[in-house]
């Protein structure tokens, strides 16, 4: 059974000077990195939120798949959600980290949130739950609404997250 939960849109504010520098406690973001600004907090908000409703704990479920936030963005969720008290880190999987090998790959944050959320839930994850690997999942996709006239106009970048539970 799947049970579809609501987006969180959140915004980031968009950075207009090319050397302006995030911190964030210990990480340190640059420019490259602003759109993970949008849609890991939108993750972050979207799960804390869903436990909170659903009255669970991040133990209760096998594994919980994040679209694409990279590792840089899935070190920015562990920090958020660790902030929040909830240490997600031994059942998170991300998607573009699954796809993609760091060591060969100049990737840092993976590819498309859509593509890899796309290739992983319906080879690894559904294979997985065929198998009775998993029993209880969170799929969290991941994205931002790009708008080239808002982004030239230096408007803020709305992130999105759709979380699925998958039983």
């Amino acid at each position: 059974m799947v049970y579809v939960y609501h987006f969180t849109p959140h915004c980031s504010a968009h950075i207009k000077n090319p050397e302006t520098r995030i911190n964030t406690g210990k990480n340190k973001f640059q420019k490259i990195y602003r759109l993970l600004l949008t849609f890991t907090p939108s993750a972050a908000d979207t799960i804390m939120t869903f436990l909170e409703d659903t009255q669970t704990d991040i133990c209760d479920y096998d594994a919980v798949f994040t679209g694409d936030l990279g590792y840089v963005g899935s070190e920015l969720l562990y920090e958020i959600l660790e902030k929040q008290g909830i240490n997600i880190k031994p059942v998170h999987y991300d998607c573009g980290i699954l796809i993609y090998d760091k060591n060969r790959q100049d990737v840092h944050s993976g590819g498309s949130g859509c593509g890899c959320s796309a290739s992983v839930l319906n080879s690894y994850v559904i294979s997985k739950l065929n198998e009775k690997m998993y029993r209880n999942i969170l799929f969290v996709s991941t994205g931002a609404l790009l708008s080239p006239t808002s982004v030239m106009q230096g408007e803020s970048i709305p992130g999105v997250s759709h979380l699925v539970n998958i039983v």
